[in-house]
């Protein structure tokens, strides 16, 4: 039985010196050049300010005209929206008329 392994061994370690042999060692070589590329990559996000304020008129209405753009800084009298206004003409006029209907019947 020692024998038989023995002999395997020998049989298995054959007469290589032990390097496997892979052929020759020459592989096609290409050289490589370069390019311009335009990289973009996105990412969801959503950006916040340190402190958000909150604008409401003190006038109902629609707005017509906006005079500021978003992020701008502005100062104390500046002129930020325009309303539509055409119903607070009307209740003046309804206003003015009571008046002028209340004057008229006191006379």
């Amino acid at each position: 039985m020692t024998f038989v392994a023995i002999a395997a061994m020998f049989a298995s370690c054959g007469g290589g010196g032990g390097r496997p042999q892979f052929g020759d060692n020459e592989f096609p070589v290409m050289t490589v050049g370069t390019s311009q590329a335009d990289m973009q990559s996105t990412y969801p996000a959503s950006v916040k300010g340190v402190q958000d304020v909150e604008i409401r008129p003190k006038a109902q209405g629609f707005l017509i005209e906006i005079n500021v753009k978003e992020g701008q800084t502005v100062g104390a009298g500046q002129l930020m929206f325009v309303i539509d206004n055409v119903t607070a003409q009307a209740q003046v006029r309804n206003a003015q008329a009571a008046v002028k209907r209340t004057a008229d019947f006191k006379k």
